[in-house]
């Protein structure tokens, strides 16, 4: 009885993973998480960036600070990626065990070097739901590439992180649209 549980147990808990596959795949621009890898690299915690796109400067930086998170993600070769600021969350536990989540307001081109300097790109107007970065030619053949984002108003006393990328919680809704 025992081991018939545990088959119904992952039979169902596959089939849950099944469809939440079928919906990423459906859906467009979602991230493949099915096939890729993500792990937080580094932290650093600014109170002002420089980009060629503006500055961001945190207002009370004795109170708050910027987040920059360099991350890798470990991906199959030749799989183009798009990744939407409006995806990335950072969500983050404070002493105490209290909680927070920071959304993206920054994102850097994709490279297949830690090390190599990486394009931040923030949003003129609009908002950083706007932003989004492609892998290009060398980024796509690779299996390893990094990136950064930069997240703000991170609490000084903020231990753990977790960098979340959105998943489709639902199956398409169709729609007429809406006529000018």
């Amino acid at each position: 009885m025992t081991r018939q549980l545990v088959a119904l147990a992952l039979i169902a808990g596959g089939l849950v993973l099944t469809a939440a596959v079928v919906y990423a795949l459906s859906v467009p621009g979602v991230f493949p998480s099915d096939e890729c890898h993500v792990k937080i690299v580094e932290i650093s915690f600014e109170t002002a960036i420089e980009t060629a796109d503006g500055a961001m400067e945190e207002p009370n930086p004795d109170e708050y600070r910027m987040a920059v998170v360099m991350f890798r993600i470990e991906k199959p070769a030749d799989r183009d990626i798009a990744l939407h600021a409006a995806d990335l969350t950072l969500h983050y536990e404070r002493e105490g065990g209290e909680y927070d989540v920071a959304p993206c307001e920054a994102l850097a081109s994709f490279t297949t070097g830690r090390d190599e300097d990486r394009a931040l790109q923030m949003p003129a107007v609009g908002g950083p739901g706007w932003t989004k970065v492609k892998t290009g030619a060398g980024a796509r053949k690779a299996t390893t590439i990094y990136s950064d984002a930069v997240f703000s108003k991170v609490e000084p006393d903020a231990r753990k992180f977790w960098l979340a990328i959105a998943r489709p919680a639902t199956p398409a809704f169709s729609s007429e649209g809406w006529e000018p």
